[in-house]
């Protein structure tokens, strides 16, 4: 299998609203009605929001095709507010999952933040949704702590976590 991450294009963005659209129902349906869904994405997934991670140097969105078909995204920023570098979405199609393209995406984002300056990628993760609280876990995040996240009129524990940047070696890719 063949899995390119790089940065999306503002051409990519039907593609990101597919693959959020697609995973939620896949993932929340269970516990979020999707008029609420609906909402949150009508809000937060607008072509415009998520063809501005084109141009924020702060940000970054990255796509990940899998033989040249777009099975997974990353959203991330750099808080400045708060210095904190977050990987506010990551999102493989179900088909795709459990091949590595999720921590494919997730090491693209953290090689982004460490360009930033960032050594610790932060994020949120629903508590219902196990399957990913449990690979977070599995990888190294540590959580924190449990905030109340809205999507439309629904509200869902939210575990807020991180996990220390592993810093590339000095002599990576170094064959002599």
């Amino acid at each position: 299998m063949s899995v390119l991450v790089r940065c999306w294009a503002p051409t990519d963005v039907p593609s990101v609203r597919h693959i959020a659209w697609t995973t939620w129902l896949a993932t929340y349906a269970g516990f979020i009605p999707e008029a609420d869904m609906r909402a949150f994405f009508d809000e937060y997934y607008t072509p415009g929001i998520l063809a501005a991670y084109c141009a924020d140097e702060h940000a970054r969105g990255f796509l990940a095709e899998s033989e040249a078909v777009a099975a997974g995204f990353a959203k991330t920023v750099l808080n400045r507010q708060d210095g904190r570098f977050y990987l506010s979405s990551l999102y493989v199609l179900p088909e795709y999952q459990g091949q590595g393209i999720g921590s494919r995406l997730l090491r693209a984002s953290e090689e982004f933040a460490l360009t930033l300056g960032a050594t610790e990628v932060w994020l949120g993760v629903m508590t219902q949704n196990t399957a990913s609280v449990e690979w977070y876990r599995r990888i190294g995040f540590r959580f924190e702590r449990e905030e109340p996240f809205m999507m439309g009129q629904t509200t869902v524990p939210h575990l807020i976590g991180y996990r220390p940047i592993a810093q590339p070696s000095p002599t990576a890719g170094n064959h002599t």
